[in-house]
């Protein structure tokens, strides 16, 4: 299966399996008006098996409470291309530790959804 690579907007990896879909309704992503695709149960050498959700937007989206939900995921953000990951060991539901190894524009989206 192939989905295409995203130039700007967010990719939220390592779910656990199963939990896409709670991620889905819990960020109400049925409202954008842009592209998401949700992988479930893909093959996962640190998981086993795992959920995926990428979302082709450059629009804020509020991703404050995902580790409430799953201390385990991983949360891209993608600019022009480049990914950037966020972490729980960088960042504390939206607020960015060291702030020295990420990009500004990754900072400036965070604190536009402060």
């Amino acid at each position: 299966m192939n989905v295409d690579a995203i130039k700007n907007g967010i990719v939220i990896d390592h779910i656990k399996a199963g939990q896409g879909m709670e991620i889905y309704r819990f960020l109400e992503l049925d409202r954008l008006d842009c592209t998401v695709a949700i992988i479930k149960n893909a093959s996962s050498k640190r998981m086993g098996r795992k959920d995926i959700i990428k979302i082709d937007t450059d629009e804020p989206l509020d991703i404050s409470a995902l580790g409430y939900i799953d201390s385990s995921l991983t949360v891209n953000i993608i600019k022009n291309g480049e990914q950037y990951e966020i972490t729980n060991s960088n960042v504390d539901f939206g607020t960015v530790y060291d702030r020295e190894e990420i990009p500004q524009e990754v900072i400036d989206y965070f604190e536009r959804i402060g």
